[in-house]
């Protein structure tokens, strides 16, 4: 939608002008606002398809959230509890590893698990793990921005955005009638908060 203004300003501005009076440079003249209106129209209904979908997946969005957390911090954890001597190059696994041969005084083979690549492959699985970032497209948010700065009504997308996610926000919060009688329920109360 960004060139489509862009080309109804330089129509408007440069190439109308300079066309003269004719008839069908006041019929586009006329037809400018009507379809920068509905360039705009067209992002608000994208922006709130984006609004709808994230209410309605709020819950595996924070799902996902709360994993992704729970790893971080099992991670962060884990790299301070290590010793320094294990501390570098050298995964979790591969320390768990290490100390389970020097505890049962075993020695490895030169052709150990860490040679063949093994761990290397896990290690970049657990890495490419979707995170909530990954689950949402903000793109539809982004394009809007974009459009309603152009047309010079950012603090109207501003207002109206803060406005419909603080709808949202009192909507999750609002707790369901029978959530207390679940676990369940606390869970899919909280995953929604979180996304």
């Amino acid at each position: 939608y960004y060139p489509a203004l862009r080309t109804l300003e330089q129509l408007e501005h440069t190439c109308l002008p300079r066309a003269g009076q004719y008839r069908f440079c006041s019929i586009m003249s006329e037809n400018i606002p009507k379809l920068r209106t509905h360039i705009q129209d067209t992002a608000m209904t994208q922006l709130r398809d984006f609004l709808e979908s994230i209410r309605k997946h709020s819950d595996k969005i924070g799902e996902t959230a709360i994993k992704q957390a729970q790893l971080q911090r099992s991670l962060d954890s884990s790299v301070t509890l290590q010793p320094r001597a294990l501390i570098g190059r050298r995964s979790k696994k591969e320390a768990a590893a290490a100390a389970g041969t020097e505890s049962s005084g075993q020695g490895g083979s030169p052709m150990s698990e860490q040679d063949s690549g093994i761990l290397d492959v896990e290690v970049e699985e657990e890495e490419e793990v979707p995170g909530a970032q990954d689950l949402v497209d903000f793109s539809p948010v982004y394009r809007c921005l974009h459009i309603y700065t152009v047309l010079g009504l950012r603090d109207v997308f501003e207002n109206y955005y803060r406005k419909q996610r603080r709808k949202q926000a009192r909507l999750v919060l609002q707790p369901h009638s029978n959530m207390h009688e679940t676990l369940e329920g606390y869970r899919r109360y909280f995953n929604q908060i979180v996304g």
